[in-house]
């Protein structure tokens, strides 16, 4: 069986909850590894609430590297 990897972009403040339930359910049909933004860090920010410029230019990049992984991308704007 081939498994297609896919990473879901979308807002994860606005929909954390739609992001989350959609990875689960897709990996968990077996068809699909889901790459998705960092939401746990993104909920409990550093100490002070704010990131540094690196911090923000990692996750960036982080999330550019998953979507050159990926065979597709779903943007979640429900």
């Amino acid at each position: 069986m081939t498994i297609t990897i896919i990473t879901i972009c979308g807002d994860p403040f606005k929909w954390e909850s739609e992001i989350t339930y959609l990875a689960e359910r897709m990996t968990c049909s077996g068809k699909y590894c889901v790459l998705t933004p960092v939401i746990p860090f993104i909920k409990h920010p550093p100490v002070g609430g704010m990131f540094t410029a690196s911090e923000i230019g990692r996750l960036v990049d982080a999330q550019r590297i998953k979507i050159n992984l990926s065979s597709a991308i779903l943007v979640m704007d429900p």
